[in-house]
């Protein structure tokens, strides 16, 4: 062996650990991607019923009356992401903000906004669970 080098120890592995770590790193990878604050797209402004993808800021005008924003299924490169829900307008109609499926946003299916100018951060907590913060 040359100088200056050093052998490195032989490690074990199967494919299944090779694909494993593979998928592992395609995750995380995939998650800074879709996770990244540069990310973030700002919506139209909505005035009837919408959905939304995470890191969205999700703008909305319920003068003709209220309406939902419906947040996205949860993936498990998600978790830690935002969306944030925004009346911009003076209206006090109410903006009901709601899980897919079974998914709770802190211990509930909805969560609203009823005040002019409210707004709504959440983030994901889990692969079933938003929380406001």
């Amino acid at each position: 062996m040359p100088s200056g080098t050093r052998r490195v120890p032989h490690i074990e592995t199967n494919r299944s650990d090779v694909r494993e770590l593979a998928d592992r790193t395609r995750d995380a990878v995939d998650g800074i991607r879709q996770g990244s604050k540069d990310r973030w797209t700002i919506t139209k402004v909505h005035e009837s019923t919408a959905s939304c993808q995470v890191w969205e800021y999700v703008r909305c005008n319920p003068s003709s009356g209220a309406f939902t924003v419906n947040l996205p299924v949860i993936r498990k490169t998600d978790i830690g992401a935002e969306v944030i829900v925004k009346n911009k307008s003076v209206s006090a109609n109410t903006i009901t903000i709601a899980a897919p499926g079974s998914d709770l946003i802190d211990g509930s299916t909805t969560a609203t906004i009823s005040a002019a100018r409210g707004v709504v951060r959440l983030v994901v907590e889990s692969l079933t669970e938003w929380s406001v913060s």
